[in-house]
């Protein structure tokens, strides 16, 4: 769980948690209290009473769906048992069947990248977490395992709904490298409108890694014309902003270019190394002191950590290194790249959480220079990490159909 505290005139608290380890009861209990805390903190008896509340506080619990759970069904075969092991750990449960459904049960993209990570390590077998996608139960994975479909199937294009009469669309990846979080996007499009997600390539640890924001883009459109060979093109992402550019400039055309309550930090042009003074002289006026000391270690190629990274360090895997390097350099791709503003129209979503917090604020004015024509923005009532789990979804999803079909009748 991070706490995250936004000082102005008035002190605004963020909390972030992995719904697969913390309950929301839990999680009010501290909004509750930290209200009690902040309200009271000049009372010097505040101390004995934080120590009682602390005392009373609710045991953890587990956040599953146990209204979807399935009857159980015992591990068949070997692969099943050290399959249903390794999900019982994941989820602390004593024991999972082999029909349960991943996501049903609690399961999440960062479940997934320990799931995988933990598969690699037991098993020596490199899978890509998207494989949930569509073997979702043990029994399901078991085989897909057994039958070694996963040598050499790797593809950065996800399918995620293949049928329909309506153009794609195309959702890329985030800064974190997954694309599993669209899955329950997809639930509430029209079943008509065909899905697919693009996941970064090196995750397999054997695709070359692009080198510029421009290459990843062209690379993406490349597989994007393989499914569709001319526009217009309906994307998902902030990589999406570069490959509209590529797609204007041979002379096909773009439908819609949807953003998800992000943007790049504020552009002000200049050269790399500009850039990168920019972003030190920001760091040294935070104080982030951290981030300027592991910058020059990275560059003296010193590996230092601290005790705490240390037991992470010795508990990650190949794929967790790998994914951790790919978030790196993605950052890195993302303050290296020109973003210089071009004649499309973008839709902003965002999240009430966004539009509330001061530091955010930056959102729209960023994206209403990068996309001179004018822009669509709309605001989903949930918290960030909210908007494309089942509560945003059920907004956000016929809220974007809604915008799509209305594009492509153009």
């Amino acid at each position: 769980m991070t706490l995250i505290v936004v000082p102005g005139d008035t002190l605004n608290f963020h909390i972030r948690y992995d719904q697969s380890k913390i309950d929301k009861d839990r999680i009010d209990w501290i909004k509750t209290n930290l209200k009690v805390l902040f309200e009271n903190l000049a009372d010097c008896s505040l101390v004995s009473d934080l120590i009682q509340l602390i005392d009373s506080a609710p045991e953890p619990i587990l956040q599953t769906n146990e209204s979807v759970a399935t009857a159980y069904l015992a591990p068949g075969n070997e692969m099943e048992q050290k399959l249903a092991v390794i999900w019982a750990g994941l989820f602390g449960k004593t024991q999972i069947g082999v029909a349960d459904n991943f996501f049903e049960i609690g399961g999440n993209s960062i479940l997934a990248v320990q799931l995988f990570a933990q598969i690699e390590k037991q098993m020596g077998i490199n899978l890509p977490p998207v494989v949930l996608l569509k073997h979702n139960t043990i029994a399901a994975l078991a085989e897909y395992i057994a039958k070694k479909e996963w040598v050499n199937n790797w593809s950065i294009m996800v399918p995620l709904r293949t049928q329909g009469s309506r153009l794609p669309l195309f959702c890329i990846h985030a800064k974190g490298g997954h694309v599993l979080f669209y899955e329950e996007l997809v639930k509430y499009l029209d079943p008509d409108q065909p899905v697919y997600a693009i996941q970064p390539r090196g995750l397999d640890g054997i695709s070359p890694k692009p080198q510029t924001m421009e290459e990843m883009a062209e690379d993406y459109l490349q597989e994007m014309r393989k499914i569709q060979p001319e526009g217009p093109y309906f994307i998902i992402g902030i990589v999406g902003f570069e490959i509209a550019r590529q797609i204007r400039a041979s002379g096909d055309k773009l439908g819609m270019l949807i953003v998800l309550d992000t943007a790049p930090y504020e552009n002000k042009g200049g050269s790399v190394n500009q850039k990168r003074l920019r972003k030190l002289l920001d760091w040294i006026r935070k104080g982030q002191w951290h981030k300027i000391g592991r910058k020059i270690k990275s560059k003296l190629g010193i590996k230092q950590v601290s005790t705490e990274e240390l037991s992470v360090e010795k508990m990650s895997t190949i794929q967790e290194q790998r994914l951790k390097k790919i978030q790196e350099d993605m950052r890195d791709l993302a303050i290296n790249y020109d973003w210089a503003p071009q004649d499309i129209s973008i839709t902003l979503v965002r999240s009430e959480e966004m539009v509330r917090r001061p530091d955010k604020k930056f959102h729209v004015p960023v994206w209403q220079k990068l996309g001179t024509a004018p822009m669509d923005t709309f605001t989903i009532p949930v918290e960030h990490w909210e908007l494309v789990k089942e509560k945003g979804a059920k907004i956000l999803g016929p809220e974007l159909q809604k915008r799509i079909d209305a594009h492509q009748k153009l």
